[in-house]
């Protein structure tokens, strides 16, 4: 489905619902457009006096402060400076002093209350702060445009003094305009001197700053960095050349100290190659070779071998004391080499030390003096302008008033034809909710035959229109409503009401003729007050016109009205026929009427308001199966469904049930609960009769029995 046939579908539902709630929605809409209509005219007039006036917000041969920080002169104000200007504070504080607004209720609010304020001084300022603030909210200015034309406007419910105080605002902006540059210039030069005066002392300190520190810091030695350079290059050398000497010990050390360990005093002379040690090494062998001829010649016990013992003990003593002697002379290099590098290494340290700081300090400096530098060029500039500023006479700016504020003859507000045509929309739409709602309510409950057949999906049986009896007083000679309707429609079958009834007992006769024409019908609801116990009786009337036996048994025991509807008594009825304590025979319980062919079997009273119950279900069967035999129809006027259980019990014994539903009266969801319980307790439904529908109203939903029930043809045809 396209977007257009939805908006189709949705403006006609709409329409459909306009038409079936017309009189709400007329109602809703005249009662918003009077409220609308009542509070515009309490709405007072407000009148709007207009000047306008052109500007040239540059000031000529003028020196202000701004000019003078930026380097130009007479530089282009925007035209919302000058807007600003003539609605500054201190100019409505000027209007509200001059025009005494304080004593007009419109900008003084507490002359509209009851009770003013308490006097103090705190409650008068407040007061007259709110009096500025309600004086500002009626000024307004603009441009026109976009030129520089601005238009100066003040809403007063005195249109004299609307039209007199935008004329006083473009005065005073006159007045300000003029008195501005010479104030301006005049600004500017004190604040020149203020400015220059600081910044003379500014550049002092400055430059003492740079002085002090050249003093204070290192660079007052006068070192020159290009020596401090050469002579780190010198001692980097040389500590290279210390540390190759000391690593050069550290070997030979090395080597000596495992020779001892290795090779013991030996080892070490012979790494040494020291002469005294190469002769002791002879010495000890020839004592050694002497030892052994001896003992291959003599024997080892020869006296001569203690003697060379002795000897080479001796020259191992002085070997190995030889040693120990190298070997420390060794130590003492390697420890000489590490003074020797430390020393060297300490005194490059000082050197790259000292010249950092003077790196240091030389950053130091220049930053000292660019500030300096930079002072000196401000102050140079501002001397200049003030030379310039001193050189200029102002002139007046330009400004002119192109037109003044007349007499205002008709009020700016309130905008009647748009608050007017705002006043209808909003009708329009509080008609529409009003319309949308009545919709949705009217949804809950059962206002035409489509929603009866979409949510039971039983047949309809028959649509019964209200009917006032106290219309038709002279027609019948019963008091109540619920009698009239039933007798009028069987006094009348050519009536709509009669029409009507007869649709319905065609609709029952013709499904007990599908089914079991001997079998009872009962005539069941959802809720009290539906026409249950009138329909129930205007069959019974009609049938029994029609030539049938009719027996009518009330079976609502809680609130019998069959023998009401029927001007009969309740003596006795189906409550003492149930009771087990009560003797009664069957025919006793019945009642012939008024009415040809049609007997009655009232509900009887008895003091604890008896029900049905499940033990009483076999004695009416047994009764209603005797009375089969002698009567056409019978119709049973069963309780409520949802109230009792007795209707429940009685659609499960006898299966032809007629549901009666009130239009605009009973809740969508009750109807369907109720109906689902029937089935639910094996009740068959033959249809529903609509009852007390409105054919007027009904008319409206969009369905074809509404349209020929509400036909003029239809009501002329039946017309009576």
């Amino acid at each position: 489905m396209g977007n257009d046939t939805i908006s189709e579908l949705h403006i006609g539902w709409f329409w459909r619902s306009l038409r079936r709630h017309w009189i709400l929605f007329l109602c809703v809409f005249l009662t918003t457009l009077l409220l609308v209509g009542g509070a515009l005219w309490t709405l007072p007039k407000v009148y709007t006096g207009r000047a306008i006036v052109a500007v040239d917000p540059r000031a000529r041969n003028t020196v202000d402060i701004k000019a003078v920080v930026e380097g130009v002169l007479g530089d282009p104000a925007a035209v919302s400076t000058e807007l600003e200007m003539i609605r500054s504070r201190d100019a409505i504080r000027s209007i509200a002093r001059e025009f005494r607004l304080d004593r007009r209720a419109e900008f003084n609010d507490a002359l509209n209350d009851a009770v003013d304020g308490d006097g103090t001084d705190a409650s008068s300022r407040l007061q007259h702060a709110r009096v500025i603030d309600n004086v500002a909210r009626r000024v307004s200015t603009m441009t026109l445009n976009a030129s520089r034309a601005i238009e100066v406007s003040f809403r007063s419910e005195d249109p004299q003094l609307a039209a007199d105080v935008a004329n006083r605002l473009v005065d005073l902006y006159l007045e300000a305009k003029a008195a501005g540059p010479v104030n301006a210039t005049s600004r500017a030069a004190l604040w020149l001197d203020a400015r220059l005066d600081e910044l003379k002392e500014r550049v002092r300190r400055s430059e003492g700053k740079v002085e002090q520190f050249r003093v204070s810091s290192i660079l007052r030695e006068g070192r020159d960095p290009d020596i401090i350079d050469q002579q780190i290059a010198d001692w980097s050398r040389q500590l290279v050349t210390a540390q190759a000497g000391w690593q050069q010990r550290s070997a030979q050390l090395k080597s000596a100290e495992d020779a001892e360990a290795t090779r013991g005093a030996r080892g070490v002379l012979a790494l040494a190659r020291l002469p005294v040690g190469e002769r002791l090494t002879i010495d000890e062998a020839s004592l050694v070779r002497r030892a052994a001829e001896i003992g291959v010649n003599s024997g080892p016990n020869h006296p001569r071998m203690a003697e060379i013992q002795e000897g080479v003990k001796k020259l191992q003593t002085q070997m190995e004391r030889e040693a120990r002697s190298w070997v420390a002379s060794l130590r003492l290099q390697q420890d000489e080499a590490a003074r020797q590098v430390t020393t060297i290494q300490e005194s490059l340290e000082r050197l790259q030390a000292e010249k950092a700081a003077m790196n240091k300090a030389e950053i130091t400096l220049r930053e000292l003096e660019r500030e300096a530098a930079a002072d000196r060029s401000v102050l140079e500039v501002f001397l200049q302008r003030s030379r310039e500023a001193r050189e200029i006479a102002p002139q007046e700016p330009y400004a002119e008033v192109i037109a003044r504020a007349d007499f205002p003859a008709k009020a700016s507000s309130p905008n009647l034809p748009v608050l007017g045509g705002g006043g209808i929309l909003l009708a329009l739409l509080a008609g529409g909710a009003a319309t949308l709602g009545a919709e949705a309510r009217t949804r809950r409950r059962y206002y035409s035959i489509d929603q009866l057949r979409t949510d039971l999906g039983l047949p309809i049986h028959a649509t019964i229109p209200v009917w006032d009896a106290r219309r038709h007083p002279e027609r019948l000679g019963l008091a109540r409503s619920g009698r009239d309707v039933a007798g009028y429609a069987s006094a009348h079958p050519e009536s709509s009401v009669g029409v009507a009834a007869r649709s319905l007992v065609a609709g029952t006769i013709s499904w007990i003729n599908r089914n079991d024409l001997s079998d009872p019908v009962v005539f069941t609801s959802a809720l009290p007050g539906e026409g249950k116990t009138t329909l129930a009786v205007s069959t019974a009337l009609i049938l029994a016109r029609s030539g049938r036996r009719v027996l009518l048994i009330d079976a609502d025991l809680r609130r019998p009205r069959v023998h009401q509807v029927l001007g009969e008594t309740n003596e006795r009825g189906l409550a003492q026929f149930l009771t087990p304590e009560e003797e009664i025979a069957a025919p006793d319980i019945r009642h012939p009427t008024s009415h040809e062919r049609l007997d009655i079997v009232t509900a009887g009273v008895l003091p604890d308001r008896t029900t049905i119950e499940p033990l009483h279900l076999a004695r009416l069967s047994s009764f209603v199966d005797t009375m089969r035999r002698e009567y056409d129809v019978i119709i049973i006027d069963a309780p409520p469904v949802l109230p009792v259980p007795d209707a429940l019990l009685l659609a499960g014994v006898f299966k032809h049930t007629v549901m009666v539903v009130a239009w605009n009266r009973t809740a969508r969801r009750v109807v369907r609960h109720a109906v689902d319980q029937l089935l639910e307790g094996g009740a068959k439904l033959s249809g529903v009769a609509f009852n007390k529908v409105d054919q007027k109203k009904l008319a409206r939903f969009d369905c074809t029995e509404s349209q020929y029930l509400s036909d003029r043809s239809y009501r002329d045809y039946l017309r009576t």
